[in-house]
């Protein structure tokens, strides 16, 4: 008992350590979708060009935008010459979301090339 009593405050602050090292891992993992929120979310503020690509696979987010939801769309466009996949985020009206599908056109907002900032405008 008394080896017990004497280990408990090592296993208490190695439980803490984990408990952070998980939180702090799930917050990393989380910086891509965050960037593209923020491309869409500021998507008025900067300068490029518009264009149709294809949606190849969309996956819901946890973050809303009024009673919305974020959704990351990967898209297939021809933006220089060769067809590349993008991820890009948009926001899907939730009586919308169904209506999703494979090969729907999507208008997209991107700067640069390769696209630094891109965002999907409108879903057609």
């Amino acid at each position: 008992m008394g080896m017990i009593s004497q280990y408990m405050p090592v296993f208490a602050w190695l439980f803490v350590v984990l408990i952070l090292f998980v939180s702090f891992k799930e917050l990393k993992g989380n910086r891509e979708g965050f960037r593209l929120i923020k491309d869409w979310s500021s998507r008025n503020q900067w300068q490029g060009k518009t264009t149709t690509a294809t949606l190849v696979s969309w996956k819901q987010t946890k973050a809303m935008h009024n009673f919305d939801y974020f959704y990351t769309f990967v898209v297939s466009c021809d933006l220089d010459g060769s067809k590349e996949m993008y991820n890009a985020a948009g926001v899907v009206r939730i009586s919308q979301a169904a209506l999703l599908k494979k090969g729907q056109a999507v208008t997209i907002k991107y700067q640069g090339m390769p696209p630094k900032k891109i965002a999907v405008v409108e879903i057609d």
